[in-house]
């Protein structure tokens, strides 16, 4: 699992760092709860609870990264990329595994972002 947390973590930051994005005073407001709430929603329920039942996990893993992209406007490819990842590390550790990976990726941002 420190794999995927450490992946994750290294691409945030550089997609930080290679971008004009800069914190806000309140960038770590909700940090935490977003990416639970969002792995609840797109990790166990659209995916382990509604596309697994009808595809293959790996169909059922890149449609649940498009509707992840979907939501993430600006973001769509890192979003999809990130989705995929984040069930990954959902299969390996669960949910608590793909909050942890997203968090990683979400702190990765942060961190490489201009003060």
């Amino acid at each position: 699992m420190l794999g995927y947390f450490a992946g994750a973590f290294v691409w945030g930051l550089a997609k930080a760092v290679g971008s004009d994005a800069t914190r806000s005073h309140n960038s770590l407001e909700g940090f935490g709860a977003a990416e639970l709430v969002e792995e609840l929603q797109f990790r166990t329920g659209i995916e382990r609870m509604g596309l697994r039942r009808v595809f293959p996990p790996g169909t059922a893993r890149v449609l649940s990264a498009v509707a992840f992209a979907s939501i993430h406007p600006g973001h769509e490819l890192d979003a999809a990329l990130g989705g995929i990842l984040y069930s990954h590390a959902y299969d390996k550790g669960g949910l608590l595994g793909s909050t942890v990976a997203h968090l990683c990726h979400n702190l990765g941002v942060y961190l490489g972002a201009r003060p």
